[in-house]
């Protein structure tokens, strides 16, 4: 007690313990006139602490609260507790948030005798507050483009789910049709000679009524192969109207395209080399497009995770224009590369080894051929697409 009677007896020492407080504390009478204020609170007011006695508070520290009814010392006066809230400080030509409390100050006999205000600057923490909201917002916008991000995966995947499908049907389809030409384009020349014989034979046996009719039937179904070939042969034509000088850079661009969801998703990048002037060539848009797309569906399903397919076009020089693709997976092993095209050949349970076959009959409707070979500086595979120097009008079969 001794002790605390030799300090609290020190003139300076209210002063000391005031101003070791970081916020703005003032002391006021019953009219609100400052009679104690800190260094903290000066400063916050922009002013010496000697400039602020015998001043009103609301003179010194004018907030957005003063004279109403909601200011902190006359709600303390009016319900004599102490009361909190947020206001705005005007000082120094500027305004400050500022977050305050005032309480009334009673003497030993409980009797209010002053009041006492405390404030605090709070603009770092507004700021803090803002800027953490504007986190959250640009959290929150990553958050929503990489939900659609996902979706747009998720549509492509469908999409490229219901290409391998087609693919498939397209793949029987293309075949088949295919081996039906061939097999037109073998039978013509027989059925027309065994018509025209059959024809010549009706006259020969005029006078034997019983042959003639076997004859006239014969002859009917003879003609009906016939118009069946010529079908065949009308449809070899039109198939080539399909074919039109098309710039190669573009196809493969496109092509990419379909295909750069599957790489994003495996985490697979591609390395793009293109000429810088157009590479035209005659091409069946749609049908080079399939052919393309199934090589690049197996580069990216022989790709490692995180890996790279390299796609290029090449210009022609020796040989005709390129699309070379090759991707650094397990490669295909030397006995099965030999087995290449001469039977159905797949590595997956639920293929059926038409997909190369395809891609084969493709390049070679386009004059061209596909090549598939093993990389001398690596793993990998690398398939290379081929169309011809000079296209070659078709002409006519013959014997």
């Amino acid at each position: 007690m001794k002790y605390l009677d030799e300090i609290t007896g020190h003139e300076g020492f209210l002063d000391e313990i005031l101003n070791t407080i970081p916020s703005g504390v003032f002391v006021t009478d019953l009219d609100f006139t400052i009679l104690l204020v800190n260094r903290a609170g000066a400063q916050l007011a922009g002013r010496s602490p000697g400039d602020c006695f015998d001043r009103k508070c609301y003179e010194v520290i004018p907030t957005s609260l003063c004279n109403t009814v909601n200011c902190p010392l006359m709600e303390a006066k009016t319900l004599g507790k102490s009361v909190q809230g947020q206001a705005t400080l005007y000082a120094k030509g500027r305004e400050i948030p500022i977050e305050y409390t005032g309480r009334p100050l009673r003497n030993f006999e409980g009797k209010i005798i002053g009041y006492v205000e405390h404030i605090a600057d709070i603009s770092e923490t507004i700021e803090r507050e803002r800027v953490i909201l504007e986190q959250q917002d640009e959290l929150i916008r990553l958050l929503s483009e990489k939900a659609q991000h996902t979706r747009e995966l998720e549509r492509l995947n469908e999409q490229l789910v219901n290409l391998a499908s087609d693919l498939e049907a397209l793949a029987h389809e293309h075949t088949l049709s295919e081996l039906a030409l061939e097999i037109a384009d073998r039978f013509r020349n027989p059925v027309f000679a065994i018509g025209g014989l059959l024809t010549k034979l009706k006259t020969v046996c005029q006078e034997h009524p019983t042959g003639k009719k076997y004859l006239e039937a014969c002859l009917a179904e003879a003609q009906k192969l016939e118009s069946r070939v010529k079908a065949f042969e009308t449809l070899s034509k039109k198939r080539t109207l399909f074919f039109k000088q098309l710039d190669l850079r573009e196809l493969v661009k496109d092509s990419i395209k379909t295909w750069q969801g599957t790489f994003f998703k495996k985490g697979i990048s591609y390395d793009f080399v293109l000429p810088d002037a157009p590479l035209h060539v005659k091409a069946d848009e749609r049908t080079f497009k399939v052919a393309l797309l199934h090589v690049l569906k197996n580069a990216a399903e022989a790709s490692p995770p995180n890996g790279t397919v390299e796609i290029a076009v090449v210009p022609p020089d020796i040989s005709g224009p390129q699309v070379v693709v090759r991707d650094h997976g397990p490669g295909i092993p030397e006995s099965v590369l030999k087995r290449l095209f001469k039977e159905r050949i797949t590595t997956k349970s639920s293929g059926h080894g038409l997909g190369l076959m395809l891609v084969k009959r493709i390049m070679r409707e386009h004059q061209g051929d596909v090549i598939i070979e093993r990389p001398s500086d690596g793993p990998g595979t690398i398939v290379r697409l081929t169309f011809p120097r000079r296209w070659r009008e078709r002409t006519q079969h013959k014997d």
